[in-house]
Parts: structure tokens; C-alpha cells; sequence
């Protein structure tokens, strides 16, 4: 992608690499990056195994083996410890929403880690090995992000928390920002007007490679993540939020109260920017977004066919 100061990351860019991380990444595709490949692969094959006896054997059991399969891919990526602040909390009933600020996966494995939960995530991540497979196992809710409307998502959300225990995962922010700023909230968490459980994820870059995920191929991520030392990350559980009658029945109004409380216990940044601004910033710095790249190409070849593209945000 292009280049880039510090002052010109907006809420997208990613920490420039400095010379000393050029270093420490050499060292580590050296000597870190295929022993931890090594370790990847045996520890997700083993625990794709037991995941698969444990999830007809008992779901106590099964999610007590979520914790360790997504615990032990931190751990071999480099996040030793993660620091928390608060208290894991949940409605009396189970059900309720869980949400947080979005940088890239390892919230998401975090959160799995702590409350197994269904995740509304881009059916994409579907096709990933073993993720789509554990997202199908934990019933995960898949967004064609592209769709109009959301592709009903909504409406599936609304009749999940009809009915009690379930927990529900959504990034409301609908893409990965540097983790600068809260960027837009949608509102699809805040329709079925069902507690909220806010979560405050925070990133340090410590010898120069940023670990958020935002405007960089997985492959080019995923190498670099795994040639670091070791990563920093934090956890800052907030209260859960209960809806007034006035929010009931205003989704964005809840929506919004929910983000700025997020936003004034975080000391982050409030900003309406979104996915549709991410994708002009990517633009502007010479990187090319493939998921759009690949829609695009869908596309052409369905005008070309004589259909008509689905309308998109």
C-alpha cells in the first residue's frame, strides 16, 4: 500500500514500520515464524478433534475447549498476557449482546475465548479452515456485508434474543479500525432492545509492526504477527447496559448512548466515520481493498451475463 506519515493515519493507517521492527521481523521469520506455524497447525488440529467429540458430548465441555483452542492460538501469536479491567459480566437470563471496538481477529478470539458466544461476522470468514467450522458450531449468524439491508440479519438477531441463553457477538462498528477512535456505530445490535455487554479493546505497538488488522492482506498480517516477540493487548469490561423505554423503542438512540459511554470510559476518540470512509482512505493511499475488489469483479461479470448487480451501501 502507499506510504504514509503518522499524522496522515486518520482512524485507518496502521503505525508506519520503523527500522528497528524491519529488524526484529527479519529475526523472527528466521527463527519464530515456522516453529510457531508448527505449533499452529498441531494445536488446531488437535483441538478441532476435541471440539468436534466435546460438541455432541456436552456444550459445558465444549466451551470450556473454546477457551483453550482460542487462548492457545493467542498465546503461540504472542499475546502472553492480556490485561482486564472490570468485571466478565451477563444478564440473569444469559441473553444478552455483546459488543466492542473492532481492530482485527484477536478481540474476536478473545471474546470467544471468554463467553462462547454466536457471532454476527462476514460470510467470508466462512470459508477460513476450522474458523468457518467453529462458527457454524457456535451458530454463527453470516453477513453478506456488501447486501442491502444487511441481508436480514436484523430480523435473525431479533428472533435469537426471543428466547433465553443466547449470547450474541457483533462489532457494530462493521469494519476494523486502527483503534484511535469508536468509528460509526450500526444499528442492528440495538433493534431487538436486548442488554447490552460493552467491551474496550486496546492495542500497543511495542518494537514497530502494528498488530491491527486494518489495510493489510491476512497473509501479510498473519506472517508479521507471528515473527513479533510478543504482542500487547487490553481488556476493559464495562457495565452491562440495560435499554430505557425511550431507547426501546429508538435503536439508534440506544445505539448512540451506548457508544458514548463506551467512548468517555475508553478516552477514545468519537467519530461518525465508516466503512464507505475506510474504503476512500484505502483509496487514497494506494491499497486496494480485495473483498471489494472481489465484488466489483462479481459484478462486471453479472452485467456482462445481463443481470443486474444487487444494490450495495
Amino acid at each position: 500500500m502507499g506510504t504514509y506519515t503518522l499524522s496522515e493515519r486518520s482512524f485507518w493507517g496502521r503505525v508506519p514500520t520503523n527500522t528497528l521492527n524491519k529488524y526484529v521481523t527479519i529475526f523472527g521469520k528466521i527463527f519464530l515464524v515456522f516453529p510457531r506455524i508448527l505449533l499452529l497447525g498441531v494445536w488446531n488440529l488437535l483441538a478441532l478433534g476435541l471440539l468436534a467429540i466435546t460438541a455432541v458430548v456436552s456444550t459445558r465441555i465444549f466451551k470450556c475447549m473454546v477457551y483453550c483452542w482460542c487462548r492457545g492460538n493467542l498465546l503461540i501469536f504472542g499475546y502472553w498476557w492480556i490485561a482486564t479491567t472490570g468485571k466478565v459480566q451477563v444478564p440473569q437470563d444469559g441473553s444478552c449482546i455483546i459488543i466492542s471496538n473492532h481492530c482485527g481477529w484477536m478481540e474476536a478470539m478473545y471474546i470467544m475465548a471468554i463467553y462462547s458466544p454466536s457471532y454476527v461476522a462476514k460470510s467470508s470468514i466462512r470459508k477460513i479452515p476450522i474458523i468457518g467450522l467453529i462458527g457454524d458450531k457456535l451458530n454463527n449468524i453470516w453477513i453478506d456485508r456488501f447486501a442491502k439491508g444487511g441481508g436480514g440479519v436484523t430480523a435473525q438477531i431479533i428472533n435469537r434474543m426471543k428466547t433465553g441463553g443466547n449470547i450474541i457477538a457483533i462489532f457494530p462498528e462493521g469494519t476494523t479500525s486502527n483503534g484511535t477512535a469508536i468509528v460509526k456505530f450500526r444499528t442492528g445490535a440495538f433493534v431487538p432492545a436486548a442488554p447490552i455487554v460493552p467491551l474496550i479493546c486496546k492495542y500497543r505497538c511495542t518494537l514497530g509492526f502494528d498488530p491491527i488488522f486494518c489495510s493489510l492482506s491476512t497473509k501479510w498480517h498473519i506472517l508479521n504477527s507471528l515473527a513479533q516477540p510478543a504482542h500487547r493487548m487490553s481488556v476493559q469490561f464495562l457495565p452491562v447496559q440495560y435499554p430505557n423505554e425511550a431507547e426501546k423503542n429508538d435503536p439508534k438512540l440506544y445505539a448512540l448512548n451506548c457508544k458514548q459511554m463506551m467512548v468517555t470510559a475508553s478516552g477514545l476518540t468519537d467519530t461518525n466515520e465508516e466503512y464507505s470512509d475506510k474504503l476512500e482512505w484505502e483509496k487514497s493511499v494506494g491499497y486496494m481493498n480485495k473483498e471489494l475488489a472481489a465484488q466489483q469483479h462479481k459484478d462486471q461479470e453479472l452485467l456482462l451475463q445481463g443481470q443486474v448487480p444487487q444494490n450495495r451501501v
